[in-house]
């Protein structure tokens, strides 16, 4: 069952990138059209449903994951990462997560690891970019207040 903060700001981040038609060309669901991660020789493809995505006018992809009854469990947040980093012109990955710091720092550090690793194994640079942004239960009752936190990180992070 989805919580009303984590469908608030599923919606909050719909709304952003759907009023920024001239920078993301497309913004979907992960359950309305999920990702389809394929090998490059097998028949085989991973069905990746991010929270939300957002396709950009070059055709990046930006992704984000609403973290709320994963935030104890490293398996899930390890999964978004791999998942995010396989997934075709991937460009930004941001989780967003209730008011809680330690989290933050563990997505971080996991990040670092998975990435770093996966770095050496592939022969082009892999994207360095994660965020993790707290969004407190208070602020997402207000899905203009979601928009308004979004379009802050969005200028002070450069995407």
């Amino acid at each position: 069952m989805v919580s009303r903060w984590h469908k608030n700001i599923k919606q909050g981040i719909l709304s952003f990138g759907s009023s920024h038609k001239n920078k993301f060309k497309e913004v979907y669901t992960g359950e309305q059209r999920p990702i389809h991660i394929v090998h490059p020789t097998k028949k085989h493809t991973i069905l990746y449903k991010p929270d939300v995505y957002f396709k950009t006018v070059g055709r990046q992809i930006y992704i984000f994951e609403i973290l709320e009854s994963e935030l104890n469990r490293d398996s899930e947040i390890i999964a978004d990462i791999t998942e995010s980093v396989l997934t075709p012109n991937f460009a930004k990955l941001f989780f967003i997560t209730p008011y809680n710091h330690k989290v933050v720092d563990k997505i971080i550090e996991l990040w670092k690891v998975i990435v770093g690793t996966l770095d050496t194994l592939y022969r082009e640079k892999l994207p360095k970019f994660v965020a993790a942004y707290d969004i407190s239960r208070k602020e997402a009752r207000n899905i203009k207040s979601i928009i308004k936190l979004l379009e802050k990180q969005s200028k002070d992070d450069k995407w």
